[in-house]
């Protein structure tokens, strides 16, 4: 199984489309989202905000744009893997520094690595599997999990800003960057572990992975829309 541009064995035409609406559903859900959070940008001008839409628009709708992008260009699945997850990580890293960083100083240097960092991630997955000879599999993981480490990182770091300050649009940031990385993470790695024991087809799981993702974006929107209120 994988995620990459809906590659699935097994399971209906039916189910394939509801794959496909639920990513073009996370992509537009995300870019509203971080159309949001650029407006309060606008009438704030704190450049927490800015961050927090490029943030949130990279790690949702530029990282299932990037599945659908990449294989419909002819890319190949370790490509898409390894683009699709600098994407998000590069949007996870301005989302953490927008929350707890400090923005309006040394903005350069934070960009600058962010992508930097990101660019590294990308050439993991082709180490892993043209280098060590490791599986696609294993380069998909290898692709995969330090994103699902960092969004399990913001999660914690949100929950621990809810329990101390009890603001609830950090209880939903902490539950929408779960279930947009380490949530969908280890959805797929179970289901392709036991794949072979499962009563469910790949477009099916690909189906769940991706309607876990759209509702964290909507917990990402519900968020933002808390914050307005205060």
């Amino acid at each position: 199984m994988t995620w990459s541009g809906f590659t699935v064995e097994g399971g209906s035409l039916i189910e394939g489309l509801v794959g496909f609406v639920l990513a073009i559903g996370t992509i537009i859900v995300g870019t509203w989202v971080a159309m949001v959070a650029y407006h309060g940008y606008k009438r704030s001008e704190n450049p927490s905000a800015l961050f927090l839409a490029a943030g949130i628009a990279l790690t949702s709708a530029g990282y299932t744009g990037t599945r659908i992008l990449v294989p419909t260009t002819g890319g190949s699945s370790l490509l898409t893997d390894a683009v699709a997850s600098a994407v998000q990580f590069a949007g996870l890293v301005l989302v953490l520094y927008a929350v707890y960083g400090r923005p309006e100083r040394r903005t350069r240097y934070v960009l600058g690595g962010t992508f930097i960092g990101a660019g590294l991630l990308a050439l993991v997955p082709f180490v892993l599997v043209e280098v060590f000879g490791m599986t696609l599999s294993a380069g998909t993981t290898g692709a995969n999990g330090p994103t699902a480490v960092l969004g399990a990182f913001i999660t914690i770091q949100a929950l621990r800003g809810y329990s101390r300050y009890g603001n609830r649009s950090m209880r939903w940031l902490a539950i929408g960057i779960a279930l947009l990385t380490f949530v969908p993470f280890l959805v797929l790695e179970l289901l392709t572990l036991f794949r072979s024991t499962l009563a469910i087809s790949d477009a099916r799981g690909l189906s769940l992975v991706l309607f876990t993702e759209l509702v964290g974006v909507l917990a990402i929107l519900l968020s933002l829309q808390i914050d307005e209120q205060r």
